[in-house]
């Protein structure tokens, strides 16, 4: 992991004119960028590399890891949804207060009722329809029984 931290660390420092538009430095090796884009277009296939990516950003030193966008570098890199709530939500998990609220605050404007729901555990999944506890299904409103009774759907 060490030399994973130092890799990622430098590519991140390295490059970050090209993530922070603020930042008023030369990039160091303008041909190492892909490099970036691909550790982090892992994020969807290595369940390990968000908290990776996160840890490493919670632990180091320098100017652009003391009041980190987070906001700026996942918008940076066009990720997928998944790939940014999986970011963002490794982030809640950092030591650093100011980065747990940044992690948070992507995740509370999505607006989806279905992950709503299954945040807070009130939807059953049966033959890919989500049936909420209270016995109404919420594909077309047809009324449901809980998957534990297992009937189907009117």
């Amino acid at each position: 992991m060490e030399v994973y931290t130092k890799y990622f660390r430098r590519l991140l420092v390295g490059n970050s004119p090209h993530i922070f538009p603020g930042i008023n430095r030369n990039v160091e090796n303008p041909s190492n960028y892909h490099l970036l884009v691909q550790e982090m277009e892992k994020i969807t296939q290595d369940p390990e590399q968000a908290p990776k990516i996160a840890e490493i950003i919670d632990t180091s030193e320098g100017d652009i890891f003391r009041d980190f966008d987070l906001s700026a570098f996942i918008s940076h890199f066009n990720l997928d949804p998944l790939a940014k709530t999986l970011l963002a939500s490794a982030f809640t998990h950092v030591s650093k207060s100011d980065l747990k609220s940044k992690g948070m605050s992507p995740l509370f404007p999505m607006k989806s009722t279905s992950l709503i729901r299954y945040s807070r555990g009130d939807t059953f999944q049966r033959s890919g329809r989500a049936v909420l506890k209270s016995g109404k299904c919420s594909n077309r409103g047809r009324r449901c029984t809980p998957i534990t009774t297992r009937n189907m759907c009117d």
